[in-house]
């Protein structure tokens, strides 16, 4: 989930330590009606406004400071101590995992793959996926896609499109596993790092 945050004016000033997270965020119900509410929540909203993709600070420190009790919420502090000393612990099966194709992460909202693995084409970093992506994009359990493009490789787009209509008329049986197994969730429920189910969904 959370990264420290580098920003260009003066981080002193924030209202709240500064994390940062995915731009498509996933927060429980609870936890809107608490930040809407929120006075906190304001003051980062107005110092985040010429920041560069404020979408992903604000999340990721509304949801990852201890001190505001956001539903869903986690010690982002604690998550990047524990992330770094098990990344220090277990190299190798990190290296195993990121080359794995069907990787979940600390997130479901948003499916983006930053590596080799794209058959589409690569643009700024992130790969806009192609009609040779579609197989392995329609078996992820995220919630969007991103990013697929109008103008390039269109047939991903429809192809995907009609896949999804077929589904609502003949739904899948959901698995709620892989959901309920995120990090973030199982914290949020007293899990503590140590017991995590899938501790290399941090990264």
């Amino acid at each position: 989930m959370p990264y420290i945050l580098r920003i260009a004016h003066k981080i002193e000033a924030a209202p709240l330590p500064l994390y940062k997270a995915s731009l498509s965020a996933t927060v429980p119900r609870a936890a809107i009606d608490e930040i809407v509410k929120s006075s906190e929540a304001r003051s980062l909203l107005f110092f985040l406004l010429n920041t560069s993709i404020p979408d992903e600070s604000f999340w990721g420190t509304l949801t990852g400071n201890a001190d505001i009790p956001v539903p869903g919420g986690t010690d982002a502090a604690k998550w990047l101590e524990y992330r770094e000393g098990y990344r220090k612990n277990h190299s190798e099966e990190l290296k195993s995992f990121q080359k794995e194709k069907y990787r979940m992460r600390y997130y479901l909202s948003r499916y983006q793959l930053w590596d080799t693995n794209c058959k589409g084409k690569m643009a700024s970093g992130s790969c806009i996926f192609g009609i040779s992506d579609l197989p392995d994009l329609l078996k992820q359990p995220h919630l969007v896609a991103h990013k697929l493009y109008i103008d390039f490789e269109p047939a991903a787009f429809f192809c995907g499109l009609k896949e999804i209509r077929s589904r609502e008329r003949k739904p899948l049986e959901l698995d709620v596993k892989p959901y309920k197994e995120i990090p973030q969730v199982e914290l949020s429920m007293g899990v503590p790092f140590e017991n995590l189910s899938h501790p290399l969904w941090l990264f």
